[in-house]
């Protein structure tokens, strides 16, 4: 996609959420860092499964953060009746589709207190099993960053994810911070802000972090390598699009 040029761009987020994790959690411990990107269907309206957290879970103190009843629901909506944690995992990798054609249309789970698609279900580079949401809606608008210009040779491009406005400020990541200007050579900060929408997907440290459950990209083969030429043969890839090499690279050095 050098040289198309992205201003606004509607808010989407997603994570990738560990189900072994979750399960640990409903026995008091649980692992995991950070949140991951991933693609999209539409909204679901039916197959809904209700908040997976359990009631007050920011203030329990015997360590069963999550209920349950959801767990099994979202279990049963992966991998059919009387599923178990075991039972979904043997099913390897499964895409949007498998798990529409299963429930006879989209499925939706709340977590953390907002509605996600249920999207993937697949392993970590751990062999954890990790399912991943997308936000199902968002009337959230930003800048994806707050200039353009067709430059990618640039230290910094204006359609580079990493440094920009969107992943810095809507999503609450901080990160490096964002290419503030064309041409800068250094990186503007956003400190995270512990009141911020998206904070407990994103920030430890503060009362109903969530981010122990949220596998890092790291840890997900197929970020490793993702690119948009798997899908548009005549684009190129986006610099930092993947967070290894991409397996159908199209990039100068520059881009890297």
């Amino acid at each position: 996609m050098n040289g198309i040029e992205k201003k606004h761009q509607r808010l989407r987020v997603a994570v990738a959420v560990s189900i072994v994790a979750l399960v640990a959690a409903m026995c008091g411990f649980a692992i995991f860092t950070h949140p991951t990107p991933t693609y999209a269907t539409g909204r679901a309206a039916d197959n809904a499964v209700a908040e997976l957290l359990s009631n007050h879970y920011e203030m329990r103190t015997d360590g069963k953060i999550f209920d349950r009843k959801q767990i099994n629901a979202l279990l049963e909506k992966l991998g059919g009746a009387n599923a178990t944690l075991a039972t979904v995992s043997a099913l390897g990798t499964q895409d949007a589709g498998h798990i529409r054609t299963r429930n006879g249309g989209d499925v939706t789970v709340t977590f953390g207190g907002m509605e996600w698609n249920v999207t993937h279900l697949t392993q970590d580079n751990n062999g954890n099993t990790i399912v991943t949401f997308w936000l199902a809606s968002s009337s959230e608008v930003i800048q994806y960053n707050p200039w353009t210009a067709n430059a990618p040779t640039l230290a910094y491009p204006c359609n580079m994810y990493s440094t920009s406005l969107i992943r810095a400020q809507a999503l609450n990541s901080g990160g490096c911070g964002y290419v503030a200007t064309q041409g800068a050579s250094t990186l503007t900060p956003i400190a995270q802000d512990a009141e911020h929408t998206y904070a407990k997907f994103t920030m430890t440290g503060i009362q109903g972090s969530l981010t122990k459950y949220i596998v890092a990209p790291i840890n997900v083969a197929y970020q490793e390598t993702e690119t948009i030429r798997s899908y548009y043969t005549s684009w190129n890839t986006c610099p930092n699009e993947a967070w290894g090499t991409p397996a159908s690279a199209s990039y100068s050095s520059n881009m890297n």
